[in-house]
């Protein structure tokens, strides 16, 4: 199962990467941090976002039931 996910998002990768490359000029970025910002393929999310989420996280399990 494990091997399967790791295929399908190599597989995803490479796709991503033939394609903006045809569409942009640009090199396209798989995987990147800089600067408090993470970004996967298009995806981008910055630390203070994570901040957040794990904040709503915390409110909506009392304590001690998870351990973040």
């Amino acid at each position: 199962m494990m091997m399967s996910a790791v295929v399908l998002i190599a597989g995803i990768s490479v796709a991503y990467y033939n394609t903006y490359s045809m569409i942009y000029e640009e090199e396209p970025v798989i995987v990147s941090a800089e600067g408090g910002e993470y970004s996967f393929l298009d995806f981008k999310i910055k630390d203070k976002d994570i901040k957040k989420i794990r904040k709503k996280i915390e409110k909506a399990f009392p304590n001690g039931s998870i351990n973040m």
